[in-house]
């Protein structure tokens, strides 16, 4: 016989505590569609004979993901590039780890999934494709939480 167990995802929990940000439905679009591709570039670069295409076809495949979602602008395009010269000009980078869960009470657990783990440095990070405020904090705090290891927060801010 089976026990049932109940998951909360870690961003239901960092909603108790702020309101998420309301982007418009394209920054949502290019906000997952980055995270996907960002962490899929870094794992092609690492394990790639030739890396040095990665940043063009990187930029296609958002441009082609946001296309296909409808949600296509050159300005998200553009922006999906600068995040990612400024993430790899800061050092930010690694692949998408596994989804870990952590007991809070008896049948709950909290799953948590940060954005990148750096398998050189050992850290966590979680992206922001804006601004870094409360709710990401308060995301971050229960990322940390569930890991028990600290997670880095990063946001990127035009200009």
């Amino acid at each position: 016989m089976w026990d049932d167990v109940y998951v909360v995802r870690s961003s239901d929990l960092a909603k108790l505590r702020a309101e998420p940000p309301h982007g418009t439905p394209a920054e949502q679009v290019l906000g997952k569609v980055f995270e996907e591709e960002y962490s899929f570039a870094n794992h092609i670069h690492d394990h790639a004979y030739n890396a040095k295409y990665v940043p063009r076809d990187f930029i296609r495949k958002v441009a082609a993901r946001l296309r296909a979602e409808g949600a296509y602008s050159r300005d998200l395009v553009a922006r999906a590039y600068r995040a990612y010269a400024a993430l790899l000009r800061g050092g930010v980078v690694g692949e998408k780890p596994r989804t870990r869960f952590r007991r809070l009470d008896g049948d709950l657990f909290v799953a948590a999934q940060p954005d990148l783990f750096n398998f050189e440095d050992l850290r966590f990070y979680e992206v922001k494709m804006y601004p870094i405020e409360e709710y990401a904090r308060a995301q971050a705090g229960v990322f940390a939480w569930v890991l028990g290891e600290p997670v880095v927060l990063v946001g990127m801010v035009e200009g």
